[in-house]
């Protein structure tokens, strides 16, 4: 990306910026950039006058985009590490400043504006009182199709929007410390998870046979709608729960709309159908959370990060696809109202109050709630 002969390609840049934490850290990258930054020819340089032209100036030009790049798409590493920054801004202000005054005004503008505009804490949702739980409880068969689909469609788009490309990596939604290095995915996997089991336990912890098929007929109306609104992760969750209730089989046999959704996901090994239809979609869209995590994990775990004493750049290029594609998705959002009663509740029920800042704090919290993002 350096060279001061050859042009890095754009793909390549990218590619390197989303994956780089695969084989080294932002502190050693900054490092490597510094110490190429600070090349030093062959003592016959001393006597060339031309290669401070022809080869020192070109390569810190280069560096210099490479980091107003950096600054510009990936400041989520500047945010998240002091020593980064405190390595950066000693290396800004004193030898770029003093080498090349016009690239550290660029970047200082850059920098500035980031620490600015990521100054404001992060605004929580307050949770309304227990009392309004009990009220969307006891009202769920009675609720518009319509609205629950929408709102819940709202909740879940914007932890998957939330989602980073760092949090993508590493399977770091399956670490002791997942809540901490992929607090989105990891908080959006919990809450699947959390909706596919209250889906199940709603059905069959209900007595009365009738209300039974009744509560059955509601969820595979949801789902539908849901399909409308593009969100298939609630889909799979759904009809995922479903599955898993006593009276399936029966409500295979009866209920054609039921028996439909069932062959759109597919089974629970390779989602086909989910898949096809991710492949012409129109966004917005909420995608199947285990379809991203079981890409990312077979992308990890299939293929090498090195390959004789190299960087597999090929394992690198494929998760940059698998990245780029889940940012392309979330460009696009919803044009929903919001219901913040119903949001308070979504957070309440399926989140359990779930607070992330005080599951990264607490390493008992982190090690006692496991994911499995196989099922």
């Amino acid at each position: 990306m350096t060279h001061e002969m050859y042009q890095c390609d754009k793909i390549f840049r990218t590619t390197f910026f989303l994956t780089y934490r695969n084989f080294t850290t932002p502190v050693q990258f900054l490092e490597k950039l510094i110490s190429r930054y600070m090349i030093r020819g062959p003592k016959s340089s001393l006597r060339d006058s031309n290669f401070h032209t022809r080869v020192k100036q070109p390569i810190r030009i280069k560096i210099i985009g490479i980091l107003k790049q950096w600054l510009t798409d990936y400041y989520l590493d500047f945010e998240e590490d002091q020593e980064l920054r405190k390595n950066f801004e000693e290396f800004l202000f004193g030898i770029v400043k003093e080498t090349l005054p016009w690239g550290a005004n660029i970047l200082q503008g850059i920098y500035d504006n980031k620490r600015r505009r990521n100054s404001n804490p992060p605004i929580t949702n307050q949770l309304s009182p227990k009392s309004n739980d009990s009220i969307f409880e006891s009202q769920f068969i009675k609720m518009n199709i319509n609205d629950f689909a929408e709102q819940l469609t709202l909740a879940q788009h914007k932890l998957f929007t939330s989602i980073s490309y760092k949090e993508c990596l590493g399977k770091n939604w399956t670490r002791s410390n997942k809540f901490r290095i992929a607090p989105n995915l990891s908080q959006m996997i919990y809450q699947s998870q959390k909706i596919t089991n209250w889906v199940t336990l709603t059905i069959d912890e209900e007595t009365d046979s009738n209300n039974k098929i009744d509560l059955f007929k509601k969820f595979v109306d949801i789902a539908e709608k849901c399909r409308e609104f593009r969100n298939l992760n609630l889909v799979f969750e759904i009809i995922s729960g479903l599955e898993r209730t006593k009276i399936s089989l029966e409500m295979e046999k009866n209920l054609i709309k039921y028996s439909q959704l069932l062959n759109l996901i597919g089974s629970q090994n390779d989602q086909q159908g989910l898949r096809e239809i991710l492949k012409n979609i129109i966004p917005p869209i909420v995608p199947p959370i285990v379809i991203i995590t079981n890409d990312l994990a077979r992308n990890e775990d299939t293929t090498s990060d090195w390959s004789e004493g190299l960087i597999n750049w090929t394992k690198q290029e494929k998760f940059a696809e698998l990245i780029g594609e889940i940012q392309a998705l979330q460009l696009h959002n919803y044009l929903f109202l919001i219901d913040n009663d119903f949001q308070n509740w979504i957070a309440s029920k399926f989140s359990d109050g779930l607070n992330i800042k005080n599951m990264m704090d607490s390493e008992e919290l982190q090690s006692s709630t496991s994911l499995d993002i196989t099922n």
